[in-house]
């Protein structure tokens, strides 16, 4: 399960994380985005078009097409050559594009495919560089669908000669969904683009670590957590006002009457405590060149044995009284979220399950940086297996992460005595609330 999923308004209950209930969450092995196939074009139908990625619903017209109109094709492979992107490029050619939804499959027919021979001596006999990319054909759902793969590489890449609507010595790039051949690179981007080709690697490592502690824990490390129990909260008994009842004609603020749910609220809030457990990614860069745009995005698979939940879903203590002040809270997480500061977290569901993604930005060597924190609870005991990838500008590819945590799970449950007496024995201050 992750942000969004859950009606914040049920409770936490004795069935919050049985087998029909509990969150979609498991992992798998990670695996480099290269050579794609049909489960990783499955996957992109679910992205929007943008440096990376573009859908096209019919074939380009080549073998008997006039310069201009082969530009066209020409132009797009340039385009992402140049973009500013952190991994491999796709054009999808049979893939319609669908706003606010699921790009649409429609196919092409067999016989308009591209040959790849015959598209790389098309391209690359006409630019100052070689031009890293394959075209390969796919079927999906019975339909034919081309593929155009353009790798990230040196830059920048332009014509030598003018060819159809393409001037030679223009440096055209991929900005969003779409090239403009009216306007191409600056002179200040191209020599961006010509310092990040000749500069170093960045080197990172990435592992675990603990939300309330700074530091890696490990990339394979042991956690415990407590599997609580509650019971039916139409059983657990409202909070009682005495002064409400010591004075019962004096009219008084809303703000000021009691909170009737809160033991109620204290056991969702104890049950979340004992079983999640916060932790944190942390990046540390140990080369000796800044990485820049720096990005994680951990896959965890559907299974029924995990709930993973970033802040915006965690069960907070309770009050006693309502308190105005306390409203404040969502104005300032909005603004946090507004801010996107280093390590921001977002939870996001893909064809795989949920994805864990992380916007470090640019990391000088030496420093090392948190993630926000997410939490995990699990059924039963058992070992987590985390996969996924790390990029960033001067990345020459992805690099793969394996995180692994062994996860002991304790079983108990709370009576609605011990629910009352611990939830009393941590209030602060109202004597006349009981």
């Amino acid at each position: 399960m992750w942000r969004g999923e859950r009606d914040r308004s049920s409770s936490f209950n004795s069935n919050a994380y049985d087998e029909t209930t509990a969150g979609d969450v498991s992992l798998l092995p990670a695996r480099r985005r290269t050579d794609l196939d049909v489960e990783r074009l499955r996957r992109l139908l679910y992205e929007s078009e943008g440096d990376a990625l573009d859908f096209k619903g019919a074939p380009y017209a080549f073998d008997d097409a006039d310069d201009d109109t082969r530009s066209e094709l020409l132009k797009d492979i340039l385009g992402f050559a140049n973009s500013w992107r952190r991994a491999d490029a796709y054009i999808l050619i049979g893939v319609k594009e669908v706003r606010s939804g699921c790009a649409e499959v429609v196919g092409i027919p067999e016989g308009d495919h591209l040959r790849d021979h015959t598209l790389q001596q098309f391209v690359n006999s006409r630019t100052n560089r070689p031009v890293l990319f394959n075209y390969r054909s796919l079927v999906v759902d019975g339909m034919q669908v081309g593929v155009i793969e353009i790798r990230n590489q040196e830059r920048p890449v332009y014509l030598k000669r003018d060819f159809g609507k393409l001037r030679k010595n223009e440096v055209y790039v991929r900005r969003g969904s779409s090239t403009d051949p009216q306007k191409p690179a600056e002179p200040d981007e191209i020599a961006r683009m010509g310092d990040r080709s000749s500069g170093k690697s960045a080197v990172l490592d990435i592992a675990l670590a603990h939300h309330q502690r700074r530091g890696p824990a490990g990339t394979d490390v042991s956690w415990a957590c407590e599997n609580c129990a509650l019971p039916d909260p139409e059983s657990i008994p409202d909070l009682i006002d005495k002064s409400s009842t010591r004075w019962p004609h004096v009219v008084t603020s809303t703000i000021h009457f009691a909170n009737r749910d809160y033991y109620r609220e204290f056991a969702e809030y104890e049950q979340f405590r004992r079983w999640f457990i916060g932790f944190r990614l942390w990046v540390k860069n140990v080369g000796e060149t800044p990485a820049t745009r720096v990005r994680l995005e951990i896959i965890i698979p559907e299974s029924s044995d995990y709930m993973l939940v970033d802040a915006s879903d965690v069960v907070e203590r309770p009050r006693v009284r309502f308190d105005p002040a306390a409203m404040v809270s969502l104005p300032e997480r909005l603004a946090s979220a507004l801010g996107r500061s280093p390590g921001a977290l977002s939870l996001s569901r893909s064809s795989e399950g949920a994805m864990i993604g992380v916007e470090f930005g640019d990391i000088q060597p030496g420093r090392e940086v948190h993630s926000e924190v997410v939490y995990i609870g699990k059924r039963t005991s058992g070992r987590v297996e985390m996969s996924g990838l790390a990029f960033a500008d001067n990345l020459q590819e992805p690099l793969s992460i394996k995180l692994t945590a062994d996860i002991a799970v304790e079983h108990s449950s709370l009576s609605v005595e011990e629910i009352t007496e611990i939830a009393l024995s941590e209030r602060t201050d109202e004597s006349d609330i009981s």
